[in-house]
C-alpha cells in the first residue's frame, strides 16, 4: 500500500494539542475532528473547513472543562453526529444535510460512567462503551438506552462488521468480544469471547483456477471469487461448496466485482455492461450500462428485482433478464418510499403483473405498469408521504405521510380513503390482500381490504415489530417491555382472500360457513356473491344471498337455478346457458331490455310481456304488444288505465288519455291530480278547448291558487283578457311579458313595470341587470344604488354626472374609494371633490406617501397649522429613519424650513444647514455661520470654526480664537490676509506683548515690525488725546479707528465710551450688543435714541436663541421658547409652559416629546404622557399610539399580575382615543376599527393580569392567552404562542398545550431562516387563527426558555396517549374559534375571556360587547371573595366601555 500526503487539516501547536476523536460520514461527504478544546470541527471531502460548533457539558455548574471528547460518529443519513463524553453523557446533535445549518441537540443519553468509544451501525441505533466495562445499546427512536453485554474491564475500542449487525469490542485486559445482533444465517454463536492468551488460526480458503490466469482474489465471510479470464468470474460458496460463473456474453472485459447484499447478489462492472447474479437461485443478468465512476447505490430487498439509483434516476432488473425493466427519474431513493411488486401472486386471467410505486415528489406518488411502461396512477397529497408499499396483486396502494396518517389507493377506481390515524406500524400479510397496523395501543386488521371501513381492532401493550406467517398460522410479534408476545390472526379469514384470488369460490363458501355472522363476515359473503354471479355459478350465489338475508334475491335465485337443473337434466349440457336464466339473470341485474331482447329472440311473447306487468311496467308491456301486434294490445290498454286509477296515478293517466286525443278527459285528470300547469299547456294548444269559458275559469284559478301565476298569464293574455293577463304577469314576477303586454295595451304602466321590474332583479341580486330597467323607469338614485352594488363603476359615474349634485354629491366618495384601492389617485380625487369630500382624498394621498399632492389638496380644505403638524410628524419620522432630504422635503412643503435647519444642525451636517439658511434666511447666514463658528470652537475644532467665522466676515473672532488657544501663527496668518494693512501689525504687538522681554524683540525684529510696533504702542492712548486737543472730524476719525481695535480685544466697554464722548449712539451700543452688555445696550438706547430700543430687543432674541437661554426667552417670544427647549431636551419644561398654552399647542410638543422618547425605546414613558394629557383623535397622531401599542405588546415581563397597571394604562389610552375617534371625521374609518381591535386586544392582556392575581381564575387567564392567538397579525407571533402554549400546559390542556408550543418553535426557527415559507399551517386548518402573520424580527423568548420548551414538546411528542388535535366544541369547530367551520356563523366574543358565546349570553347596552353567562358569574365571584382591586378596576372599566353593567341578578345556572 502506498500512501500519499494531501494537506494538513489542523496546524501543530505549541504544548499538548489532543485530538480526541474523528469520524467520516457514511455519504463520504463530511469528516469531523474533535481536539482537546472540545470543539467539533467539520471539513467536506476536499479538507475544506466549513463548520464548527462547541459541544456542552452534562451540567453547566461544573464547567466547559469538567469533561473530554471520547467518541464520535455520523448516523447512516449523515444529518446527525453522536458526541460521548466522560461527563457521563452521550449527545445526538441535528446538524442538517447542508453546510451553515442550525446545531441542535435532538437526543441525549445520561449514563453511570464515562464514555470511552461509540459506533453508529444502524438507523437508530447507537453502540458505546463505557469505562465501566459495559457495551450498551441507545436507539434514537425511543430516545432509551440498554446493556448489550457486560465485563468487568475498561472498553477500549469498538468496531462493526459491514452490515452493522455484530460487534468487537476492545478491553483493557486484552480481552476482544464478538457479539452478533443477528447471524445473518451463518449459524454462529452470538457472543464470542477471545482472551489475550488465545491465538486464532487463519480462516481456511478455497480457490478454484481453471484455464487461464488468475488476475485477482478477495475473501468475504463465505465465498471466494475467482476472476480466472478477463470475461469470466467464478464465485463459490466455501460453506456448502456450489459455484456460480459468471460470464459477459458481449465478451467484455471484467473491471470490478463486488459481492453485497448480505452475501447473496453478486454485481459485475465491465466497460458497457453489468452483470448481476443471485447467488441462491442463479438467477443471471447482463444489462447495457455506462460507467458513472462507481457512483450507483444498489438495493437488494426486493427478491426478485435489483433497484440501482444513480444522478437522480432509478432504474430496475429483474434477475434472470438481460433488458432493464424500467428506469424513472426520483430524488427520493429509499426502499420505504420505493414499491416493486413482480408477479408475486397468480391472478386469473393475467400472466404477467409487474408495477411500481414511487416518489416524484415528497407529496406525489406515481404507479407505473413495467410491462406496458405507461403511468397507470397518480396520487397528490397534502402532506409529506413517509412510507408506501402495493399489495402483491398491485391493485392497492398503501401509504402513510409524516402526520402519521395511513391511506389506502384503489389504482382501478382512483379512490383514495384515509383508514387510520397515529399510524406506527403497517403491513401486508405476505401471500393475501388482508392488512396489519398499529395505532397507538390498538392493533387494527383489515380481513378484506375491499371494505376498508371494517377494520377487527386488538388492544396491545407494546410496539409491533413483525409479522410471521409460517406452519398455517400468521402471528404479529409485539414487544413488551423486555419480552416479545405473538397475537395470531386469524387464519381462515386470510385464507379466503386466497380462494377468491384463486377463483375457488366452492372452497370460500365452506370457509365462510364456518364463520359467525360479523360486519366483516358480511362484507366477505357480498364479495363472494358478486364474484359468484359473474362466474355463473348460481348455485353458491344462491347460498350468498340466503346468508346475507336478501330473501327475495335467494328465492329469485333458486327458481332460477330449478330451471337451470331442470334444463340441464332434460338436454344436457350447461342450465345457465338457456334463454329464460340468461333473462332472469338480466332481470336480477335490473336489466330488463336485455331480458326482452332475450325473449323475443326466443318468440317468447307473453313471457317478455308477463314480465314487464309483474313489474308494472305497463307501457314497456304495451310497447311490445304493440311491436308484435298482440291481440290483447286493446285489453291491455284498459287494464293500464284502470290500474293507473286505482293506484290513483291520475297525471299518468292524463298523459295517456291525452296520447289518445281525449283532451277534456285529460284536463280533469290533470285538475284532479293538482296539476293545472298541464291542464293549461294543453288548453293552449287547442281552439276549441280555449272557446270553452267555464273550463278556462276553472283552470286558471287552479293556476293562482298554485301560484302559477305567469301560466295563468298566458292564458288570460290568449283570450284576451289583458288586464287580469297584466295583473298575473306582475304577481309571478314575469316582467318581461308584462312590459311587452303593457307597451300595446297600457302604456302608462311601462314606467311603473320597469321601476317594479328592477326592484325584482335587486331582491334577486342581479343588480347589473336591474341598472337599465331603473334608468327606463327614471329612477336615478336606483339606479345608481344597482350600479354600484354591481360594482360598475364606469356606468355608475355616467349616471351620477347626469344628476344635480346634490343628488350626486353623496355617491360620488363610494366610488372615489373603489378608484383608490386601484391606485388610480387622479379619477379618485376628482370623484372626491365632486362629492364634496377633499378630506377624504387628502387622506388618500397621504396614505399612499404622495405628500405633495396631498399638501396641494389639503391648503385648500383644512387648516394651516393642521397642515403643518401632519407634515411636521410624517418629516420626524422620516428623520428617525436617516431619511434626512425626504424631511428637509417635507418641512419646506409646510414652510417650516427652520425645523429643517434644526435637524441639519441636530445632526451635524452643517454645509445643509449653510445652504437652507442662505436660501430661506439670506439675512441670517452670517449670523449662522458665526453661530457654527462659536459652537465648533467651542468643541475645539478650530479649523472649521475659522471657515464659519471668515464666511461671517468675523476675522476678529478667528484671531482672538487663536489668541486664547495660544496659537499666535495662525491668528497672525489670518489678520494679515483678512484684517487689512494694519491688522497684523497689532496682532504682532499683542503677541510680543504676552512673550515679553527680548523674546519680544526677537519675534517683532524676526516680522520685521519692530518700528511699526513700537508706533502702534503708542495709538493706545491717542483717542483720549484726540478728543481733548484735536478737531472734531480729526478726533472721530482717530475714535473709528481706535474703536474696532478695541472691540477686537474685547474691551467692548471702552470702546463704547470713546464713541458716547463724541455722540456716537450706534456705534456705542453696537458695541455694547457685541460685549453682550444688554443692560447697557437698552439703558443708552432708551435715554439717548429711543428708535434703537427695537434694534435692542431684535439683537437680545437672536442672542438668547443662540445662546439656548430658553427661560428668559419665554417672556419674549414662547413658541420660539418651546422649539428651543425641544432642541435642547428640556422635554418637562417644554411640556409644562405648553400646558399654559392652548391644547393644540400642547399637543404638537406632546406628540414630538412622545415621538421623542419611542426613538430612545421609552414606550412607557409615552403612554404615561398620554394618559397625562389624552390622546386627541390626530390622524398625525396615529403612527405614534400605534408604535406605543406595537412596543408595549412586544416587550418581556408583561405576562404577570405585576403588569396589570401598565396594560390598563394602554387600554385607558386607546379607549380614550376611540371616544375621541367617534367624535371625528374618522369615525368608522379603517384607522378606527384598526384602533378598536388593538383596544380589544389591550383589554384582554389587562384582564389577563388581574385575573393572574386570583388562583380562582386561573382558567380565564389561559383562556384570553388562547383567545389573543386570532390577533397575531397584530402582536409578535412567537411571543403570543408561547404565552398561550404555557398557560394552556399550567392548567393542564396539554392537547392545546402541545400543538401551541410546537407552533411557537416552528416560528422560532422560521425567525432564524429569515422565512415563514416552511411553516405548516395544518393543525389550525378551520379555525380563526391567521396564517398570514408578520415575522418577528427578533427572537420574543430567551434561549433558555426556548431550549425547555424543545425538551417538553420532545417529550411529549413520544406519548402516544396524547391526542395532539385542537379541542372542538357542539360546532365541530374549535373551541376558541367565533367562526363555526359548518356553517360560517360568527359567534360574539365574551369580555371576560375571549372564547366564543354559544349560549346563556349576557348582553350589555352598547351593541356587539357580550359575555358569557358562566364566566361572568365566576369573575363577579371571584371579586367578591378576593376583594382583588385590579379586579375590580376591570369591572370598572367593562361598565365605562359597555354603556353600565347588565342588571341581571348574580346566579351560578
Amino acid at each position: 500500500m502506498q500512501l500519499k500526503h494531501l494537506r494538513t487539516l489542523l496546524s501543530p501547536q505549541d504544548g499538548a494539542a489532543k485530538v480526541t476523536c474523528m469520524a467520516w460520514s457514511h455519504n463520504n461527504a463530511k469528516f469531523a475532528v474533535c481536539s482537546v478544546d472540545r470543539v467539533v470541527l467539520l471539513y467536506d471531502e476536499h479538507g475544506e473547513r466549513r463548520d464548527k460548533f462547541s459541544t456542552k457539558p452534562a451540567d453547566v455548574k461544573y464547567g466547559r472543562k469538567s469533561y473530554m471528547v471520547k467518541g464520535m460518529a455520523f448516523s447512516p443519513d449523515s444529518t446527525r453526529i453522536a458526541i460521548g463524553q466522560t461527563d457521563n453523557i452521550i449527545y445526538v446533535y441535528k446538524i442538517g444535510e447542508d453546510w451553515g445549518d442550525k446545531k441542535v441537540i435532538c437526543n441525549k443519553f445520561i449514563q453511570t460512567s464515562a464514555v470511552t468509544c461509540l459506533q453508529w451501525p444502524a438507523e437508530y441505533i447507537i453502540v458505546f462503551g463505557l469505562a465501566e466495562g459495559k457495551v450498551r445499546l441507545a436507539n434514537t427512536k425511543t430516545n432509551k438506552s440498554s446493556t448489550i453485554y457486560g465485563t468487568d474491564s475498561y472498553v477500549v475500542s469498538l468496531t462493526t462488521n459491514c452490515s452493522g449487525k455484530g460487534i468487537l469490542s476492545g478491553h483493557a485486559d486484552g480481552t476482544i468480544v464478538r457479539y452478533f445482533f443477528d447471524d445473518e444465517g451463518s449459524g454462529e454463536s452470538q457472543v464470542c469471547v477471545l482472551s489475550a492468551e488465545q491465538k486464532q488460526g487463519a480462516v481456511p480458503s478455497a480457490v478454484e483456477v481453471g484455464r487461464g490466469t488468475v488476475c485477482a482474489l478477495f475473501f468475504c465471510l463465505g465465498a471466494s471469487v475467482s476472476d480466472l479470464s478477463l470475461t469470466k468470474v467464478i464465485v463459490k460458496n466455501l460453506a456448502s461448496g456450489t459455484r456460480v460463473v459468471l460470464k459477459s456474453h458481449y465478451g467484455y472485459e471484467v473491471e470490478e466485482v463486488k459481492i453485497l447484499g448480505k452475501e447473496r447478489y453478486l454485481v459485475v462492472h465491465t466497460s458497457d455492461t453489468l452483470l448481476l447474479g443471485d447467488l441462491n437461485t442463479n438467477r443471471l443478468s447482463e444489462v447495457a450500462w455506462q460507467g458513472s465512476g462507481g457512483n450507483e447505490k444498489y438495493f437488494f430487498e426486493n427478491e426478485n428485482v435489483c433497484m440501482i439509483f444513480n444522478a437522480g434516476e432509478l432504474t430496475l432488473v429483474e434477475y434472470g433478464s438481460s433488458d432493464t425493466l424500467g428506469s424513472v427519474r426520483t430524488e427520493f431513493m429509499n426502499p420505504h418510499l420505493i414499491s416493486v411488486r413482480i408477479n408475486e401472486r397468480h391472478q386469473q386471467g393475467m400472466e404477467d403483473n409487474k408495477k411500481l410505486a414511487y416518489l416524484v415528489d415528497i407529496k406525489t406518488i406515481a404507479v407505473v405498469d413495467l410491462i406496458g411502461g405507461y403511468n397507470i396512477g397518480t396520487i397528490s397529497h397534502e402532506s409529506r408521504v413517509d412510507w408506501l408499499e402495493l399489495n402483491e396483486t398491485g391493485h392497492k396502494l398503501l401509504f402513510r405521510d409524516r402526520k402519521l396518517r395511513l391511506h389506502l389507493y384503489d389504482i382501478e377506481s382512483c379512490s383514495k380513503t384515509m383508514i387510520l390515524n397515529f399510524c406506527s406500524y403497517v403491513q401486508w400479510v405476505p401471500g393475501s390482500d388482508v392488512l396489519v397496523a398499529q395505532n397507538r395501543n390498538n392493533l387494527c386488521v383489515w380481513y378484506n381490504i375491499e371494505a376498508p371501513e371494517r377494520v377487527t381492532m386488538f388492544s396491545i401493550r407494546g410496539d409491533v415489530i413483525g409479522l410471521e406467517r409460517s406452519g398455517g398460522k400468521t402471528q404479529v410479534m409485539v414487544t413488551e417491555g423486555v419480552t416479545t408476545v405473538a397475537c395470531t390472526l386469524d387464519e381462515g379469514l386470510i385464507e379466503f382472500g386466497t380462494a377468491i384470488d384463486d377463483g375457488n369460490y366452492t372452497r370460500a363458501t365452506v370457509f365462510l360457513e364456518t364463520l359467525q355472522m360479523t360486519p366483516e363476515t358480511e362484507a366477505m359473503w357480498k364479495t363472494l356473491s358478486k364474484l359468484a354471479l359473474e362466474a355463473r355459478q348460481l348455485h353458491i350465489a344462491e347460498r350468498c344471498f340466503s346468508a346475507l338475508g336478501h330473501v327475495a334475491k335467494a328465492r329469485f335465485l333458486h327458481e332460477t337455478n330449478e330451471i337451470a337443473d331442470q334444463v340441464s337434466w332434460e338436454f344436457g349440457g350447461e342450465g345457465t346457458d338457456f334463454y329464460q336464466v340468461r333473462a332472469r339473470l338480466a332481470m336480477l341485474e335490473k336489466n330488463y331490455k336485455l331480458a326482452e331482447m332475450i325473449f323475443l329472440e326466443q318468440n317468447a311473447v307473453e313471457e317478455a310481456m308477463n314480465m314487464y306487468q309483474e313489474l308494472h311496467r305497463w307501457d314497456e308491456c304495451i310497447a311490445v304488444a304493440e311491436a308484435k301486434g298482440h291481440p290483447a294490445l286493446e285489453k291491455l290498454r284498459r287494464d293500464y288505465y284502470q290500474w293507473l286509477m286505482d293506484t290513483q296515478q291520475e297525471e299518468r293517466a292524463g298523459e295517456l288519455q291525452e296520447s289518445q286525443g281525449d283532451g277534456l278527459a285529460a284536463i280533469s285528470l290533470y285538475l284532479k291530480a293538482g296539476l293545472p300547469a298541464k291542464a293549461a299547456r294543453l288548453v293552449l294548444t287547442r281552439e276549441e278547448l280555449l272557446a270553452t269559458t267555464e273550463l278556462v275559469e276553472h283552470i286558471t284559478t287552479a293556476l293562482i291558487q298554485g301560484d302559477l301565476h305567469e301560466r295563468a298569464g298566458d292564458l288570460f293574455e290568449k283570450i284576451r283578457n289583458p288586464q287580469r293577463a297584466l295583473e298575473c304577469y306582475c304577481k309571478g314576477n314575469a316582467f318581461m311579458k308584462a312590459v311587452e303586454l303593457a307597451r300595446s295595451a297600457f302604456p302608462m304602466e311601462v314606467v311603473r313595470l320597469e321601476e317594479a321590474w328592477g326592484d325584482h332583479l335587486v331582491q334577486q341580486k342581479q343588480l347589473d341587470a336591474a341598472i337599465n330597467h331603473y334608468i327606463e323607469a327614471r329612477c336615478s338614485i336606483k339606479a345608481i344604488e344597482a350600479a354600484l352594488g354591481a360594482r360598475q363603476w364606469k356606468k355608475a359615474i355616467y349616471i351620477l354626472d347626469l344628476q344635480d349634485r346634490n343628488t350626486a354629491s353623496k355617491y360620488y366618495p363610494r366610488v372615489a374609494q373603489h378608484y383608490a384601492s386601484l391606485q388610480e389617485y387622479e379619477i379618485a380625487e376628482e370623484l372626491y371633490i365632486k362629492g364634496d369630500r377633499i378630506k377624504d382624498a387628502i387622506d388618500m394621498y397621504t396614505q399612499a406617501g404622495h405628500w405633495e399632492q396631498a399638501h396641494k389638496l389639503a391648503m385648500k380644505c383644512m387648516r394651516p397649522e393642521d397642515v403643518s403638524v401632519l407634515y411636521i410628524t410624517q418629516a420626524q419620522e422620516m428623520e428617525r429613519q436617516g431619511k434626512y432630504r425626504e424631511a428637509e422635503r417635507l418641512y419646506v412643503t409646510v414652510e417650516e424650513p427652520d425645523l429643517a435647519i434644526t435637524m441639519f444642525k441636530k445632526h451635524k451636517l452643517y454645509d445643509d444647514m449653510i445652504r437652507l439658511v442662505g436660501k430661506h434666511h439670506p439675512d441670517l447666514r452670517s449670523d449662522t455661520h458665526l453661530h457654527l463658528g462659536k459652537e465648533l470652537e467651542a468643541e475645539g475644532r478650530l479649523q472649521e470654526a475659522e471657515y464659519h467665522y471668515l464666511e461671517a466676515q468675523e476675522w476678529k473672532a478667528t484671531v482672538n480664537m487663536y489668541r486664547s488657544s495660544g496659537l499666535w501663527e495662525e491668528a497672525y496668518r489670518v489678520a494679515k490676509t483678512h484684517g487689512g494693512a494694519n491688522a497684523h501689525k497689532h496682532v504682532a504687538y499683542l503677541w510680543a506683548k504676552s512673550l515679553g522681554g527680548e523674546a519680544a524683540v526677537r519675534l517683532l525684529h524676526k516680522l520685521g515690525l519692530l518700528e511699526a510696533a513700537i508706533d502702534h504702542a503708542a495709538e493706545n492712548w491717542a483717542a483720549e488725546l484726540s478728543i481733548k486737543f484735536l478737531p472734531p472730524q480729526r478726533s472721530l476719525e482717530v475714535v473709528r479707528a481706535v474703536g474696532p481695535q478695541l472691540t477686537g480685544i474685547r474691551k467692548h466697554s471702552a470702546a463704547a465710551e470713546l464713541s458716547l464722548n463724541l455722540d456716537l449712539v450706534k456705534e456705542a451700543i453696537d458695541a455694547f450688543i457685541e460685549g453682550e452688555e444688554w443692560n447697557k445696550a437698552k439703558r443708552v438706547a432708551k435715554e439717548l435714541d429711543p428708535r434703537y430700543e427695537d434694534y435692542v430687543d431684535q439683537h437680545y432674541k437672536g442672542f438668547l436663541k443662540s445662546q439656548g437661554k430658553v427661560d428668559s426667552l419665554v417672556g419674549v417670544d414662547v413658541v420660539a421658547a418651546l422649539d428651543l427647549y425641544a432642541e435642547q431636551g428640556q422635554w418637562d419644561k417644554c411640556i409644562e409652559t405648553a400646558t399654559n398654552q392652548n391644547c393644540k399647542i400642547l399637543h404638537k410638543y406632546v406628540a414630538l416629546y412622545a415621538t421623542h422618547l419611542i426613538r430612545e425605546g421609552g414606550y412607557a414613558q409615552a403612554l404615561a404622557l398620554y394618559v397625562q394629557h389624552g390622546g386627541p383623535a390626530n390622524p398625525q397622531n396615529f403612527n405614534i399610539y400605534k408604535r406605543i401599542f406595537s412596543d408595549m405588546v412586544s416587550s418581556p415581563g408583561t405576562n404577570s399580575a405585576e403588569a396589570y397597571h401598565s396594560w390598563a394604562d394602554l387600554r385607558d389610552v386607546l379607549f380614550n382615543l376611540c371616544e375621541n375617534l367617534v367624535k371625528s371625521s374618522e369615525a368608522n374609518s379603517a384607522a378606527h376599527e384598526e384602533f378598536e381591535t388593538m383596544l380589544l386586544i389591550a383589554h384582554y392582556y389587562a384582564t389577563r393580569s388581574a385575573a393572574q392575581s386570583v388562583t380562582q381564575l386561573e382558567t380565564v387567564a389561559a383562556r384570553l392567552s388562547v383567545s389573543l392567538l386570532r390577533h397575531t397579525q397584530l402582536l409578535p407571533a412567537d411571543k403570543a404562542f408561547y404565552e398561550a402554549g404555557t398557560a394552556a400546559k399550567a392548567v393542564g390542556w396539554e392537547n392545546m398545550a402541545f400543538i401551541f408550543l410546537n407552533r411557537f418553535l416552528d416560528l422560532t426557527d422560521a425567525i432564524e431562516e429569515g422565512t415563514l415559507d416552511a411553516l405548516d399551517h395544518s393543525d389550525f386548518q378551520g379555525t380563526d387563527i391567521p396564517f398570514e402573520v408578520s415575522l418577528p424580527a427578533q427572537q420574543h423568548v430567551p434561549e433558555a426558555q426556548r431550549e425547555e420548551i424543545r425538551d417538553w414538546v420532545l417529550t411529549v411528542s413520544m406519548d402516544q396517549r396524547l391526542e395532539q388535535v385542537l379541542p372542538q366544541d357542539e360546532r365541530g369547530t374549535y373551541e376558541a374559534s367565533l367562526v363555526a367551520v359548518s356553517t360560517g356563523v360568527r359567534a360574539l366574543p365574551c369580555l371576560i375571556t375571549g372564547y366564543p358565546i354559544l349560549r346563556n349570553k349576557i348582553e350589555f347596552k352598547r351593541p356587539g360587547k357580550a359575555a358569557d353567562k358562566d364566566n361572568w358569574n365566576k369573575f363577579l365571584m371571584a371579586i367578591k371573595t378576593s376583594h382583588s382591586p385590579v379586579c375590580q378596576d376591570v369591572l370598572k372599566f367593562i361598565s365605562q366601555w359597555c354603556g353600565g353593567l347588565p342588571s341581571i341578578s348574580f346566579s351560578f345556572q
